[in-house]
């Protein structure tokens, strides 16, 4: 018996040291951003997302702008392979890099209480990540970057 185990150590051991440790996936873009002209932009949901969005743009000074306004102030369906409102989002002009977060979720939800949480975590120099959001259901964040013109 003992000579079995030490025949299944030496294979094991062989075997393991030839196996290399794989690459992690890359995560799979969620939103595609296509830039339209200097200050515009589409964003369009990947498959697999919750149907609801907002989308909000932080400037490098920390202004925060709702990009999905609604009349009842609720998130817009935002179904895959379609541009988010439909059309063209407008960038602020003259702020260099700016930061879009896509809060998907899979019901609709208030925009003021999302915006202030933004301001909030972008005011503190925070990451704005769905864990962090006070939402509820399910919530997932993209965030992208766009540079504008100065």
């Amino acid at each position: 018996m003992p000579m079995k185990a030490a025949w299944l150590v030496l294979v094991l051991a062989l075997g393991l040291s030839g196996c290399s440790k794989p690459e992690p996936p890359s995560r799979a873009q969620r939103v595609a951003m296509i830039q339209k002209d200097a200050t515009s932009v589409e964003l369009v949901p990947a498959e697999g997302l919750p149907p609801y969005c907002h989308v909000f743009v932080v400037t490098a000074t920390g202004y925060v702008q709702l990009h999905t306004a609604t009349e009842d102030q609720l998130s817009l369906e935002c179904p895959a392979g379609v541009p988010i409102t439909s059309r063209a989002l407008k960038m602020p002009k003259g702020h260099g890099n700016v930061k879009v977060y896509v809060v998907f979720s899979d019901r609709q939800i208030e925009s003021g209480p999302l915006s202030m949480q933004i301001q909030e975590f972008v005011s503190q120099k925070k990451p704005v990540t769905a864990v962090d959001l006070r939402a509820p259901g399910n919530v997932v964040v993209e965030t992208l970057e766009f540079a504008t013109p100065k």
